[in-house]
């Protein structure tokens, strides 16, 4: 049998600038798991008119509905017809109406009495003037500027803040950032699926013949990350082995880089692998690595892989950036390159891989399992809204 939201009056649409598939971003846990609480809808953002005239298949010209995970989720996927537009203002504003409108439709049908709408960039903006809704998010999971150096935020964004009713920032750094627009904003961090990442490792080592120790980073590899901790490391440490696996983003400054410490021969990089390796991949790792850089991106970002490593129950060494500072003793942190060997050679001891050492990483990652995170953002919700979510819907 089939159970509903606890709150079926409500109805959530998710404007979201990912597709629905089998590549999770934070977004994707947070959505899929508010249907516990409320009707949802994740609206695929559109094709831009270029795209939809180009590549687009017969059949994008209709709209689709599936739903993935139960009743009570759906996922609306906009026809070709009505894509991405910038200019004029007037008719981008229609395919914006028209978009959010049926997302609307779909949960009048299922019952839904009161709307939320949830957003998720300062582009979509153009939604809060859509339909009729009674409560707006926006959820911050970045520093959209991307930009090393501080600076203002940009209008548009700025604008979009306050506007809404709720927003919703997960790093410490992005509060004190987008806070100051809008008195209704709560900071709730990313999480891990727990009793994923928490499960013994298989049997198919994913490194082969990559001897150990094996120091590991898991993500995009980018200009950000703290590439002279990282040379210094296996420059002074030769029989540590630094492997990165992830996919190489494109940064113009990046190649130089790569070029420079592929020339070390204890220097791996691996390709991307599915998010649903990586609990395995952890598994093998002696120590996870949070290398970034010390700029104004990085102080505001919360990095989603934290709770996964600990809950792998791997050692972590990661740089002091800010969202880092509160799990000082949990993880170990460096401030400089220079403080990184130490930093690892401490996460190697026998104290850091001993059962005690490995359940209180664990029990940190469990308290930020993605349910628990989403019922926190599910009662911000029913709050604004007046109402309080059952108390047999607490898990």
């Amino acid at each position: 049998m089939t159970v509903g939201p606890a709150l079926p009056d409500v109805g959530l649409i998710a404007v979201v600038p990912d597709s629905w598939g089998p590549e999770w971003q934070s977004r994707h846990h947070l959505v899929s798991r508010l249907a516990a609480y409320f009707q949802t809808v994740w609206c695929d953002p559109p094709s831009g008119w270029r795209e939809t005239t180009r590549d687009t298949p017969w059949f994008r010209i209709f709209e689709t509905i599936r739903g993935p995970t139960g009743a009570a989720f759906d996922v609306y996927t906009p026809p070709a017809w009505a894509p991405q537009l910038h200019r004029p203002s007037w008719l981008a504003q229609v395919t914006w109406t028209w978009r959010v409108q049926q997302a609307v439709r779909r949960l009048r049908r299922r019952g839904a009495k009161r709307i939320v709408l949830a957003m998720w960039r300062p582009q979509m903006a153009p939604a809060l003037h859509a339909s009729a809704h009674d409560l707006s998010l926006y959820l911050i999971d970045d520093e959209y500027t991307f930009s090393d150096e501080p600076g203002p935020t940009p209008p548009a964004e700025a604008e979009l803040a306050a506007a809404v009713d709720q927003i919703v920032v997960h790093s410490l750094g992005l509060l004190e950032e987008k806070g100051r627009f809008n008195p209704h904003t709560v900071r709730i961090p990313l999480g891990v699926d727990f009793a994923r990442f928490s499960a013994p490792a298989p049997a198919s080592d994913p490194f082969g013949p990559i001897p150990r120790p094996r120091l590991v980073y898991v993500g995009r590899i980018k200009r950000n990350l703290d590439w002279p901790a990282l040379e210094l490391v296996a420059r002074q440490r030769p029989d540590w082995q630094v492997v990165l696996c992830g996919t190489e983003s494109p940064h113009s400054e990046l190649p130089a880089i790569l070029k420079r410490v592929s020339s070390l021969a204890n220097f791996h990089f691996l390709p991307g692998r599915p998010s649903t390796d990586v609990p395995a991949v952890l598994q093998y790792a002696d120590v996870c690595l949070l290398p970034y850089a010390f700029t104004r991106y990085n102080d505001c970002i919360y990095p989603l892989k934290l709770h996964e490593y600990l809950a792998s129950g791997r050692p972590v060494v990661g740089s002091a950036i800010r969202s880092l500072l509160e799990f000082d003793g949990v993880i170990h942190l460096a401030r400089t390159p220079q403080e990184w060997p130490a930093a690892i050679e401490a996460a190697l001891s026998e104290e850091d891989n001993s059962a005690s050492a490995v359940e209180r990483r664990r029990r940190v990652a469990q308290q930020h399992d993605w349910d628990v995170l989403v019922r926190r953002l599910a009662d911000v919700i029913s709050e604004r809204l007046g109402m309080s979510i059952p108390t047999a819907s607490a898990s």
